[in-house]
């Protein structure tokens, strides 16, 4: 992976997502994560598109140096170096996000259809979210409260991926 020349960095709203992201994750509020388990989800929540072998590899770095736990300013300090070359354009995130939530709330039925204009948070639920780990249950589920959402209530995609991916949206 090649590193971002030194003199880059991020902007006041990539910052923004960076400390939003860091402040959800840290469930703890001892300021720092874990890196084996938060780092990644750190990255694609502060809006950045690693791959998972990008994630694996610098995961993988910082373990050789002894690392297991990151505090913000070294989050953010291996995003500007390592992961800013791979920022992931918004408006095409944007689109990109809002039609996988269509395509989600498609019919049940196996059978192709067209994508759903509403998507009920039960199905959005279902088709997101390993029933075995419950770390991700627990997010989706505080997403969703964060976001004003409240039991099995149908929900607009192009608003909903608005506010997945800016998270100082809201309604």
């Amino acid at each position: 992976m090649v590193a971002a020349p030194a003199h880059r960095s991020l902007s006041r709203a990539q910052l923004e997502q960076c400390r939003l992201a860091f402040e959800f994750l840290d469930e703890q509020r001892k300021g720092v994560l874990e890196v084996d388990t938060g780092l990644g989800h750190f990255w694609r929540l502060a809006g950045f598109c690693p791959t998972d072998e990008q994630v694996q590899i610098l995961i993988e770095k910082l373990k050789n140096d002894k690392v297991e736990l990151i505090d913000f300013h070294r989050a953010v300090d291996i995003t500007r170096k390592e992961l800013l070359p791979f920022a992931c354009d918004s408006v095409t995130l944007l689109n990109s996000t809002q039609e996988a939530i269509k395509l989600l709330g498609r019919s049940n039925t196996g059978f192709p259809g067209p994508p759903s204009e509403k998507i009920s948070i039960a199905n959005l639920r279902a088709r997101m979210v390993s029933s075995t780990d419950q770390r991700s249950i627990n997010n989706f589920e505080r997403m969703i409260q964060e976001m004003g959402y409240k039991g099995d209530e149908e929900v607009d995609p192009e608003n909903l991926a608005e506010m997945l991916l800016n998270p100082t949206i809201t309604e």
